[in-house]
């Protein structure tokens, strides 16, 4: 297999770091372990995030066959300790 070549100018810019406020998407578990409410957290506190929406997902049928809406409902109570809540959407995720 070939590979295109380029120069060392278009490799340095393909590596600069992105200016402005990166948009990003949460697809969540958040009941399932404390990485995801973690995750969640910093993404809404970091000021170069532009955090569009959360999505909540399922994680198993082990413990409960809620899963799904079990993150959707950890989800909203993270927003509202964070007083969130009106800010970011969330909407539920295959279940």
């Amino acid at each position: 297999m070939k590979f295109a070549r380029i120069t060392e100018a278009e490799r340095m810019a393909k590596l600069r770091i992105p200016t402005g406020k990166l948009r990003i998407v949460i697809d969540s578990d958040a009941k399932n372990e404390v990485d995801d409410p973690f995750a969640i957290a910093h993404a809404v506190l970091t000021e170069s995030f532009d955090l569009r929406g959360i999505l909540s997902a399922h994680f198993g049928t082990e413990r409960t066959d809620r899963s799904e809406e079990e993150s959707f409902q950890e989800i909203h109570k993270l927003l509202k300790l964070m007083n969130r809540q009106d800010q970011i959407p969330v909407v539920h995720g295959a279940a």
